[in-house]
Parts: C-alpha cells; structure tokens; sequence
C-alpha cells in the first residue's frame, strides 16, 4: 500500500466536470462508529465500491484486477456498482497517469478527513490519502487488495435499506451525453433534507481499459483497469419532499467507444458520506439526438 501524507486537506467532494512500489500494510476496515440499527430484513442495497488508484503505484494491480473479479466471487453489476478514480499524486515517479485527475485527489482527501485512521496493535496509522483505498457505500475504507476483508464489507453494506428512489434518462449527443435524473423519497424511507443535505453525483465511467506502462513502478507491465472514471460531476442537491428532477452533463472522451461507457448515478450524504443510492445504465450506441428511459 502506498501512503501520501498531505499537509493540508481540502474537504472537496463536490467536483465540476472534468475528463480525464511501495510494501504492502495489512490494515483493517475502519468505518464510521455508529449505533447498532435493528436487524434488517429487506431486499438487499446495490452498494457503491470505490477504488482510488494509481498506474504509478505498484500495489495497485491486484486491487484492479479485483474489481473485474466481483461478478466471479457472487456480486454481480446489479447488486454493487464499481467505480475507480485514479489520482494524480503519483504521477511524479516516473509515468503520468493518463486517467488522473487532481478533483479525484479531493475527493479521495474528503473521505480522509471524515473517515477514521485505522490502527490495531501491530501498525501504525494511516494517515491521508493512500492507494489502492477501496471506500464502501462511504462508511469505510481499507486497503483495496484486501480481498476478504473486501467481499465481508460488501455483503455487510448490502443489508440496510435504500432510502433513495434514482431513475436515470439519457438525451444523447455525439460528444456528451445529457443525463436527466428523477429521484424522490423512497416509499416509507425516512429522510430529511432540511436537516441532512443529500447530493446527487454523475459519473461516465469506461469498463475496462489496458495501458502499456514504459516507466515508472509498473514498467513493462500491461495494466487493466476496471470502470475508470472519465468524467465526474456533482453534488447537485436532492430535496426528500419533492420528486426532483436533476440535469447534468458528461462528457465523451474520444477514445471512449459508446458501448463501452457506462452512467453511474449516486446519491450520498454531504455530511457523513454515507452513499444512500445508486443506479447505472449502459450508454449503448449514441444517436446524434434523441432521448431513451433507459435507467436500471
């Protein structure tokens, strides 16, 4: 796991649009203490999978070739939504991550300053942004390559309820995509955004993609990703009384085929972080205009 210590952090969740060696430390999950709620018997969450990474960090590997590997260890796309926003603060030994940016950094200092450090009798704390940091659902985060610890955090997340109802439709272009959400209060959820601000994010993420690296930590290496986060917008508030309907835009990069692109749409506490909801739908091919209800 690689550690970057940040003297000053910047709590920047919400992003504008934008395109896009170390030893390994055996952390624990550490998540936001809460009271225990009672148990819960309903249907099971989608859940929300974070991975912040870098192809400058040689750590990183594995914890990316996990995420393709949910499906094979029991979580299919429609029980939890895999995201991976790569950071910039490696780009300095040796290979300029060509899918970083700094907003991700920010996003990835938020959950630091609201996240726990993790520490058990045999390690130090973590401190600050690190990689590969997987966050689930926003209430805990841990090293990504920790496989088990993992897939016991994803199916604890998957037994809470969803408060949020997302419906996603899709005004295509050429170039940018325009996503509409609607999204109210789920039916007996209890919600409320006068005193809770909830915002709504939209991401393009790429399923998978491959990267010859000359230089740096992984040089020589082909690296695959999975879900890379090519454009990245929000919070756009969510009010609990009303049905809301929420544009935002996103854009295409050029090397990004239509098929192979997907929307993600979350809904998440601006104050503890929690992730609420989240829905995708698959972009298909891109009409020059035209409008499909296509979301999931």
């Amino acid at each position: 796991m690689r550690v970057r210590f940040v003297a000053a952090l910047v709590l920047a969740l919400g992003c504008q649009s934008t395109s896009s060696g170390g030893a390994e430390s055996r952390s624990p999950a550490v998540s936001v203490e809460e009271p225990a709620p009672p148990a819960y018997e309903g249907p099971p969450k989608r859940v929300l999978v974070e991975l912040f990474s870098s192809q400058g960090c040689n750590s990183c590997p594995a914890a990316d070739a996990f995420l393709g590997e949910l499906p094979e260890v029991g979580f299919a796309r429609a029980d939890v939504v895999a995201l991976t926003f790569h950071v910039t603060y490696w780009d300095d030994l040796g290979w300029h991550d060509p899918y970083a940016d700094a907003l991700f950094d920010q996003r990835q200092i938020g959950y630091a300053q609201q996240l726990p450090t993790a520490r058990d009798d045999n390690e130090t704390t973590i401190r600050g942004p690190y990689t590969p940091q997987m966050v689930v659902d926003g209430k805990v985060h841990f090293s990504g390559s920790l496989r088990d610890v993992a897939t016991a955090e994803i199916e604890r997340a998957r037994q809470s309820p969803t408060p949020i109802d997302i419906e996603i439709v899709l005004a295509a272009a050429a170039t940018d995509v325009d996503v509409m959400v609607v999204s109210k209060l789920a039916e007996g959820a209890e919600l409320d955004t006068d005193r809770a601000k909830v915002g709504l994010f939209a991401a393009l993420a790429q399923t998978s993609v491959e990267t010859e690296v000359p230089r740096g930590e992984n040089a020589g290496k082909k690296l695959t990703e999975h879900w890379v986060v090519r454009d990245f917008v929000g919070p756009k508030l969510f009010r609990s009384s009303r049905v809301n309907e929420t544009a935002f835009t996103l854009d295409i990069p050029e090397d990004v085929e239509p098929s192979e692109a997907e929307i993600v749409v979350f809904a998440q506490d601006l104050s503890t972080l929690r992730v609420l909801a989240v829905t995708t739908s698959s972009l298909g091919p891109v009409p020059m205009r035209g409008v499909d209800r296509v979301g999931d």
